[in-house]
C-alpha cells in the first residue's frame, strides 16, 4: 500500500518574507512586473522543492496569492459581488 502526503496551508511569503519584500518593492516601482513574477515563481519553485525534501507527494494546486488569499479565492470561484465586477482593474494584475 502506497501512502501520500500533502500539506494545506504552507506559508506562501518565504522563510525571509521575501514574498511580501517583492510586493512592496513593486508598489513603489523598485522593480518591475516581470521582476515580481519572476521571483514569485523561484518563490513557488524553492517551496515545492522544500515540501518534496520533507516527503509530500502530493503538491497543493491553486494556493498562491500575492497578497489577498480571500479575495482571489472568491474571484476564482465567482462570487464577487455584482456592483465590484465592472471596476477598472487595470494595472492590478501581476
Amino acid at each position: 500500500m502506497s501512502i501520500k502526503s500533502t500539506i494545506l496551508g504552507f506559508p506562501r511569503m518565504g522563510s525571509d518574507r521575501q514574498l511580501k519584500k517583492l510586493v512592496e518593492n513593486f508598489w513603489a516601482s523598485k522593480i518591475t512586473e516581470q521582476d515580481l513574477v519572476e521571483g514569485s515563481k523561484k518563490l513557488r519553485a524553492d517551496h515545492w522543492a522544500l515540501q518534496k525534501q520533507y516527503g509530500l507527494t502530493e503538491v497543493p494546486a491553486g494556493d498562491f496569492s500575492y497578497y489577498d488569499q480571500v479575495l482571489d479565492a472568491a474571484f476564482a470561484v465567482g462570487i464577487i459581488p455584482e456592483r465590484y465586477q465592472q471596476l477598472d482593474t487595470a494595472g492590478t494584475q501581476a
